[in-house]
C-alpha cells in the first residue's frame, strides 16, 4: 500500500472524530460527552499512529528475516554452481521430485516406509561417496557402460585394456560383436586403444581362429593395438600383476577403470571405480603387462 494512502486514511480518521466532537460541543448539554469524545479521539489518533509504526518496523524485521533465510538457503546452491553447472544437470530436478512427493504423502501409516526409503537413497549416497565406484553391474549394465565410453572417446585419448582370456571374451553373442565393433570405430576416430592378452604358447595357436582376436594382431587394418605377455613367464615374473588384473579391466585416459567381475554362470559383469587408489594400481598394472609385451603376431604357417 502506498504511503500517501496511509496519510488520506488518517486524514479521514482525524477530521471525522473531531468533526463528530465539535458537533458535540455546539449542543451546551453534550459539552460534557464532547471532551471526552475529544480526548478519546486524541487518544486513538495516537494509538493508530504508534499501531501503524509499530506494524511497519514488524513488517521490515520479518522481510529481513525471510532474506536472511532465503540466503542462507541459497547459498550452498551458490557455491556448488561455481563448481558445477547446476542449470544443466538433469539430478537438480530429480531431487526437487523426491522432496515434493515426500511433502505430498499425507498418509502417516505410510511415514516408516517413507523414512525407510530417504535412509536407504542416504545411505547408498553416502556409500558411493565414500568409495566412489559403482556396484557390481549387471550384465546390461555393465555393457551399456563399456559402449558409453568407447562412444564419447575423443581423438588422441587412450583406452588401455588388460583381457585375461576369459571365456565369455570375444565370443560371438550380439554383446561382444557389438563390443569388438565400438573399438574399432574409436580407433579408427583416433583413439589409442591398446590391449595387452594374456595367452599362453598353446592358446596363441587357438586364438588366431577367433576373428576378434585376429583383428588386434600387428599390422592389422583396424588400428587396434594388440600385445600379448606369455602366460607361464609373466606368472613367474609378475605374480603380483596377474593378482591385481583380476579377470581384466579397462583403464579409462587414466581416469577411472572398469573392472571385470564374470560370474561363474557366465554372465559379463563388473564395476566401474573412480577411486584414485584403485586407479593408480590399474595403471600401474598395465604398465607392468605392457612392460613384458610383445607385439601380437600369429604364425602364418599355423
Amino acid at each position: 500500500m502506498a504511503w500517501w494512502w496511509s496519510l488520506v486514511v488518517a486524514l479521514v480518521e482525524v477530521f471525522f472524530l473531531f468533526g463528530v466532537g465539535i458537533y458535540l460541543s455546539a449542543d451546551p448539554k453534550y459539552s460534557a460527552l464532547s471532551a471526552i469524545w475529544m480526548i478519546v479521539s486524541v487518544v486513538l489518533v495516537v494509538h493508530r499512529q504508534f499501531l501503524v509504526f509499530e506494524f511497519r518496523n514488524e513488517m521490515k524485521e520479518t522481510k529481513k528475516n525471510l532474506e536472511n533465510t532465503f540466503n542462507v538457503l541459497v547459498s550452498p546452491i551458490k557455491k556448488a554452481s561455481e563448481i558445477v553447472d547446476l542449470s544443466a544437470s538433469s539430478e537438480i530436478g530429480s531431487v526437487g521430485i523426491i522432496l515434493s512427493e515426500y511433502l505430498r504423502l499425507k498418509e502417516e501409516r505410510l511415514s516408516p516406509e517413507r523414512t525407510r526409503i530417504i535412509e536407504s537413497a542416504i545411505a547408498s549416497l553416502k556409500l558411493l561417496n565414500s568409495s566412489m565406484k559403482t556396484p557390481t553391474l549387471e550384465e546390461p549394465d555393465f555393457y551399456r557402460w563399456l559402449y558409453r565410453e568407447f562412444d564419447d572417446a575423443a581423438p588422441g585419448s587412450r583406452i588401455q585394456i588388460v583381457s585375461m582370456d576369459e571365456p565369455v571374451e570375444w565370443n560371438n553373442t550380439i554383446q561382444e560383436q557389438t563390443y569388438f565393433e565400438k573399438n574399432k570405430a574409436a580407433a579408427k576416430r583416433g583413439v589409442m586403444v591398446e590391449r595387452v592378452f594374456f595367452f599362453s604358447a598353446e592358446r596363441l595357436k587357438e586364438a588366431r581362429k577367433n576373428k576378434f582376436i585376429l583383428a588386434h594382431a600387428e599390422a592389422n587394418t583396424t588400428r587396434l593395438i594388440g600385445r600379448r605377455v606369455d602366460r607361464e613367464s609373466f606368472i613367474k615374473s609378475a605374480p603380483t600383476a596377474v593378482k591385481d588384473a583380476g579377470q581384466g579391466f579397462v583403464l579409462i585416459n587414466s581416469k577411472f577403470a572398469i573392472v571385470d567381475v564374470f560370474s561363474p554362470d557366465g554372465q559379463v559383469r563388473g564395476y566401474v571405480t573412480f577411486d584414485q587408489s584403485e586407479v593408480q594400481k590399474y595403471k600401474e598394472t598395465f604398465q607392468k603387462f605392457y612392460g613384458l609385451s610383445a607385439p601380437l603376431v600369429f604364425d602364418e604357417n599355423i
